[in-house]
Formats: structure tokens, C-alpha cells, sequence
């Protein structure tokens, strides 16, 4: 199942950039990988700090990059710039008890453990068209609470 999103609030003065969001769910590996690119416009980022968290692993991307404690840094981003990483979907709180699980037939989460949130340096009236793209196995559906 691959469900995708569009969200866009520019305005009249705008300068778009693109960013497309796949996160794809391996139930198999308790995880997801998510991938980030930037399309046209990108050139108008001028710095990205995105705040991880320690389910995070594996970051790869084509574009400077560097550590500022919690946060990745991305800078020069470009047209083409991407960023790629996995994320560990259980969250076990105690008790059985969990704030995000996956299994075989079914995931729950919250987007912002998938997408960590971020400071971003843009030239004045920059605006991203943001895509998000979600891919499970098989027979899986998603249910979000935004228009699809």
C-alpha cells in the first residue's frame, strides 16, 4: 500500500522549494526507512538542523552534513540533496505497554518520530511544497488525519 500527501501554504510571494518524504515500513526489521529529497527551489535552504532522537540510525546523505549535539546539520542543499535513515518504530513504555509499535499486519506511530522536527536558514519568501510518501507490505492500508 503507498499512500501519498501534498501539503502547500504559499502565498502570493512565494518561492517554492520541493521536499519529498518516503517512509517505508519492514515490519520484519521492527523499523522504517525514510528518505528525504529535495527538488527545485532547494538551492534557496541555506542551513537545515533537524533534531534526532535515539531511534535514528544509519544517516546518509549527499550533502555536507555534520553534528551539533542532537541536531544533523545539512548545508549547501541543492536540487537532487537527500537525506536517508532508519528509524526503530517500538517504543515500548513498560507493562507491555507502547507509545509506538509495529508488527506483521499493523503499525502506529506518530509522524514527528519518523520526521525529527528542524531550524531552517532560507532566503526571504522561501515556502516548501512537502510530499509525503508512506509504503507498508502488502495488504496495508494507512489512516491519517489529513486529506489523501
Amino acid at each position: 500500500m503507498v499512500l501519498c500527501l501534498w501539503v502547500s501554504g504559499l502565498g502570493a510571494e512565494a518561492h517554492p522549494y520541493r521536499v519529498d518524504y518516503v517512509a517505508e515500513f519492514e515490519p520484519s526489521r521492527g523499523a522504517a526507512q525514510v528518505t528525504i529529497r529535495w527538488g527545485d527551489g532547494a538551492d534557496r535552504l541555506r542551513r537545515l538542523e533537524l533534531k534526532t532522537h535515539e531511534r535514528m540510525s544509519g544517516f546518509q546523505t549527499n550533502v555536507q552534513s555534520s553534528r551539533d549535539g542532537e541536531y544533523l546539520v545539512l548545508e549547501s542543499l541543492r536540487p537532487g540533496a537527500e537525506l536517508s535513515y532508519e528509524v526503530a518504530i517500538d517504543r515500548p513504555r513498560g507493562d507491555g505497554v507502547f507509545d509506538a509499535r509495529i508488527t506483521p499486519q499493523w503499525a502506529i506511530w506518530r509522524g514527528d518520530d519518523l520526521v525529527p522536527a528542524g531550524k531552517v536558514r532560507q532566503l526571504k519568501d522561501t515556502e516548501a511544497e512537502a510530499f509525503l510518501t508512506l509504503k507498508g507490505p502488502s495488504g496495508w492500508t494507512f489512516k491519517t488525519p489529513y486529506e489523501q
